[in-house]
């Protein structure tokens, strides 16, 4: 699954200017306008200020895409660019180098604690920003930018497609609606559904190179799913016991993993049990051995204590503890 992520404006403190844009837009500009000079709306522009981690401040990309482009429009567009921002994430495959190379030719960094202040002054922007760098007894000293354009970052939203896809493969949406995001108990490729991987910014926004990477990652975890010919599974997994399954819906509702189903009318999911020379048939909770992880959960939440989990039952684990059932 791969549904990459979508950018939404966010101009929190800033009016809309005609000389204020974004990294997309700046992006899409230089790309387009290969020029010995770069141009906006007409009029040549010689100073660009970038202004991130205003949103965004856990996430490297935009960091990443301020510090090449600054560097474009420093060495070919003869811009002087300056890069405001609380800190620069340089963590991804050679950006350290492109970093120290972008100070080198003159980008200008400056840091800081509390947002900057912007201004109009004779149709430029002007920014005041106090540099966490520039000290003096103690008291950080202002710093004014006066631009031609202010680029500024925009949020990362998950792109609309996939809210529906997870809601029909029933994979798991962090708080910001990205897939499986900083979650410790997968590889970065894996869902919480087996037979399911991800890659790219559906996972969390991150940069192209990263994104080729788990691309091929999460083709070699399908190639090595699908070239086996026949699909084991771990045998420690959960089993419902039909006899003692009140049908509460509890074990369905809690599984991570959507490996518990209760369709009382299913041919699947109808027990018979014979019990004083009559047959009784009814619907109960039953556990998908192949999209279980045995992670146990539904075994400790069962009211009716109707759940095992094979190879660690109740019995073996208090024989483990030198215990007799239980006490």
């Amino acid at each position: 699954m791969a549904t990459g992520y979508a950018t939404q404006a966010e101009r929190k403190g800033l009016n809309s200017h005609k000389r204020i844009t974004s990294l997309a837009v700046m992006e899409k500009l230089l790309s387009e306008n290969r020029g010995p000079a770069l141009q906006w709306e007409g009029k040549s522009v010689k100073t660009v200020t970038f202004l991130l981690d205003g949103v965004n401040e856990d996430m490297k990309v935009d960091s990443i895409n301020a510090v090449k482009q600054g560097l474009l429009l420093q060495e070919t567009r003869s811009c002087q660019v300056a890069i405001l921002c609380k800190d620069v994430k340089v963590s991804a495959d050679g950006m350290e180098r492109l970093y120290r190379k972008a100070r080198e030719k003159g980008v200008l960094f400056f840091k800081y604690d509390t947002p900057p202040r912007f201004s109009i002054v004779n149709g430029h922007i002007q920014v005041d920003v106090k540099d966490t760098a520039a000290i003096h007894k103690e008291e950080q000293w202002p710093v004014s930018i006066l631009s031609d354009l202010l680029v500024i970052s925009e949020s990362f939203v998950p792109t609309p497609e996939t809210e529906r896809l997870c809601g029909l493969l029933k994979l798991h949406l962090g708080n910001r609606g990205f897939l499986m995001e900083d979650n410790p108990q997968f590889l970065r490729v894996r869902s919480n559904r087996r037979g399911i991987f991800l890659a790219g910014g559906c996972r969390f926004p991150q940069e192209v190179s990263e994104s080729l990477i788990e691309a091929r990652a999460a083709a070699q975890e399908a190639i090595a799913l699908l070239s086996k010919g026949t699909y084991t599974f771990d045998l420690s997994v959960a089993e419902v016991d039909p006899e003692k399954c009140a049908v509460c819906y509890t074990c369905p509702r809690l599984c991570p993993h959507s490996a518990i189903t209760v369709e009382k009318y299913a041919e699947k999911n109808i027990y018979t049990v014979s019990g004083a020379g009559v047959e009784t048939k009814w619907g109960a909770a039953k556990v998908d051995p192949a999209a279980c992880f045995g992670c146990g959960i539904c075994v400790a939440e069962c009211p009716a204590r109707a759940i095992i989990l094979h190879h660690e039952t109740d019995d073996q684990i208090y024989a483990q503890m030198g215990l007799n059932d239980g006490r």
